[in-house]
């Protein structure tokens, strides 16, 4: 008589058959289980119970999957770190291969997707600055056509948006002094400026074969985005192909749970309000106590301005502390300043779930008030004699408020 394994040793060897035997039906995966262990004696009413228990624990499993970017050069950046993956649950990381000093500088990082600061739409609407892809003129002109900015069509995407920037510094100018002709030389400025921002709107949805003398100053509608000027083939193309079904592969990549912590794990969640995906500061994991910081450093050496600099996307990756080889590299996605509850709450919103770091269950233990993991806090006395947590009332007037 053979040896009865025990439930662990046969879930754990029928887990890697099934992994590496996909298509094999319960009595050949059984047949292939008593091969590979000739000793043990399993019957195939426990075969099915295990594989029954093994599919419960996938359809209850919601961790997205993982894995490492082999394209990704790591040393091209820094020989003191790797990305390791730590499991299904955590996913990447990045581990100190040596020892790093405090405020030791470990990588610079430009984006592999890039998307602007949110202050610059307020520098822009005032006029104080200009955000523009220096290679927009190399890529909309031609071969063998002019580069000379006079030879430029007066309505062309170029020349509106150059135009429409000396007009939103002369808009912002401060130094207009309040007199009756300078007030209506100023109102007649702001209705041409509302005209050829209507005009630069036209001009960027224009299609490049259509002709630019359908662009014109209509000063009917200048409160609003235009729609696009579209020919009657170009709509019927589109209708086209909005009939076409979008592939079921696609659709679970986007809207599945899986596609939405993929997505939500692009998010860059720094301190610093900015957006872009960088490839190696995208594998750094959360912890409340952190021991690297993200700073946005001009030429010049501070982080006062950016918006002016000739990367302003570009990242810095300092230590914050000393950082033994071995030890994990993370930054905090929130304010580390704030409590507990107030860092679980603000992760909460990123369907992060409860932080379980070192920071976060030393601070639970001391705290005696503690009930609940997610709420730190003060108990009160209302009428009536029921007592009712503040943390917990104030969760549920910001979720009825969605703030």
């Amino acid at each position: 008589m053979g040896v009865v394994p025990t439930d662990n040793e046969l879930t754990g060897t029928v887990r890697s058959l099934r992994t590496s035997n996909s298509g094999l039906g319960i009595p050949k995966l059984l047949a292939t289980l008593l091969s590979s262990q000739p000793e043990w004696s399993v019957s195939e009413k426990r075969l099915r119970k295990v594989i029954q228990r093994l599919k419960s624990e996938e359809e209850t499993n919601f961790h997205p999957t993982s894995s490492l970017n082999s394209a990704l050069d790591v040393s091209k950046y820094s020989n003191k770190l790797k990305p390791i993956l730590f499991g299904p649950e955590k996913g990447k990381g990045l581990v100190a291969t040596q020892d790093i000093d405090a405020g030791e500088v470990l990588w610079r990082e430009d984006p592999f997707v890039y998307a602007p600061p949110w202050e610059i739409y307020e520098a822009q609407m005032a006029g104080t600055a200009s955000w523009q892809d220096e290679t927009r003129s190399n890529l909309t002109k031609g071969k063998g056509t002019s580069n000379k900015l006079g030879d430029e069509s007066p309505l062309s995407k170029d020349a509106i948006w150059d135009t429409y920037r000396s007009f939103a510094t002369l808009r912002n100018d401060q130094r207009w002094s309040h007199t009756s002709e300078n007030d209506l030389a100023r109102s007649q400025l702001e209705n041409t400026f509302r005209r050829l921002h209507t005009v630069l709107i036209n001009a960027l949805y224009l299609q490049h074969s259509e002709s630019q003398e359908d662009v014109t100053f209509d000063s009917t509608n200048t409160g609003s985005i235009p729609a696009p000027s579209r020919s009657a083939a170009h709509t019927k193309q589109l209708k086209r192909l909005l009939r076409v079904p979008i592939p079921e592969a696609t659709l679970n990549s986007l809207f599945s749970w899986d596609g939405l912590m993929e997505g939500l794990g692009k998010m860059s969640l720094n301190l610093e309000a900015h957006g872009g995906l960088f490839p190696l500061h995208s594998h750094l994991n959360h912890a409340c106590r952190p021991n690297v910081s993200i700073r946005h450093i001009s030429p010049d050496g501070s982080t006062n301005s950016i918006l002016h600099s000739p990367n302003p996307s570009r990242i810095t990756v300092i230590a914050a502390s000393l950082i033994p080889a071995g030890v994990e590299l993370v930054v905090s996605y929130v304010d580390p300043s704030l409590d507990l509850r107030s860092r679980r709450r603000e992760l909460r919103a990123w369907d992060f779930g409860i932080c379980q770091c070192g920071r976060c269950l030393e601070e639970e233990n001391s705290n005696s008030n503690t009930e609940h993991p997610e709420i730190s806090g003060n108990r009160t006395k209302i009428e009536g004699g029921d007592e009712r947590d503040v943390g917990q009332l104030e969760d549920e007037l910001r979720g009825f408020l969605s703030v």
